[in-house]
C-alpha cells in the first residue's frame, strides 16, 4: 500500500508537474505515520477490539485514498498519503494478530508464511499489472482509485470482518470485542 504510487509515477508527474523524486517522496509521507502508529495499534486493538480497530483503519485509509485522488496540489497529496499511512497502521499489524488468533498453533507458521507471500507477491507483481492497465489518457483519479483499492476497501472490509470463525480452524475470537475481565 505504501508504494502503490509506483504504478502511476508518470501520471503524477504530469498531474502535479513534479519530478520522479518528488512523486516518490509520497512513499515517505505514507511510511512515517505507518511506522509510528504501528507501534500502538496492536495495544489499542487489545483494548477496543480487533474488529473496531481494523474497521477504523480501513475507513481512514479509504478517506486518505479519496483525498489523494482529489488532491489539486502535491502538498495536499503528501498529506493525504500520510492519512493513508496512519489508517493502514491500524490494519496491517492487527490483521497479523487476528491471523495468529484464529489459526491453530500447528498451522500458524504456515499461515503466516502464506500471508507474507501474498503480501510480497502483491508488491512484486501488483505495480506491473497496474502499470500495464494504465494508459496515457487515464486520469490520475481513476488510476489512483484503481491502483490503491479505494473502490474495494469500503465494500469488502466490513463483509470480511463479519465472518467470525470462518478464516480457518480458529474460532473467530479475534474479531469479537474483548472482555475487559479477560474471559470470553
Amino acid at each position: 500500500a505504501g508504494n502503490s504510487v509506483l504504478a502511476i509515477v508518470p501520471l503524477l508527474e504530469v498531474e502535479f508537474g513534479i519530478s520522479v523524486a518528488e512523486v516518490l517522496l509520497s512513499i515517505s509521507f505514507y511510511m512515517f505515520p505507518f511506522a509510528i502508529f504501528s507501534f500502538f495499534s496492536g495495544s489499542i486493538s487489545d483494548i477496543y477490539g480487533r474488529r473496531k480497530v481494523v474497521t477504523f483503519g480501513f475507513l481512514v485509509y479509504a478517506i486518505g485514498a479519496l483525498l489523494c485522488a482529489l488532491s489539486n496540489d502535491v502538498m495536499t497529496f503528501y498529506i493525504s498519503r500520510g492519512v493513508q499511512g496512519f489508517g493502514y497502521a491500524f490494519v496491517n499489524p492487527v490483521l497479523v494478530a487476528i491471523l495468529a488468533e484464529v489459526t491453530p498453533s500447528d498451522s500458524r507458521g504456515r499461515n503466516m508464511g502464506f500471508l507474507a507471500a501474498a503480501t510480497t507477491g502483491g508488491v512484486a507483481f501488483g505495480h506491473g499489472l497496474a502499470g500495464a492497465r494504465t494508459d496515457p489518457g487515464t486520469s490520475a483519479w481513476s488510476a489512483y482509485q484503481g491502483r490503491t483499492g479505494a473502490r474495494g476497501v469500503p465494500r469488502l472490509a466490513p463483509r470480511a470482518l463479519r465472518r467470525r470463525g470462518r478464516f480457518g480452524h480458529g474460532e473467530g475470537r479475534a474479531l469479537r470485542d474483548p472482555d475487559p475481565a479477560g474471559g470470553e
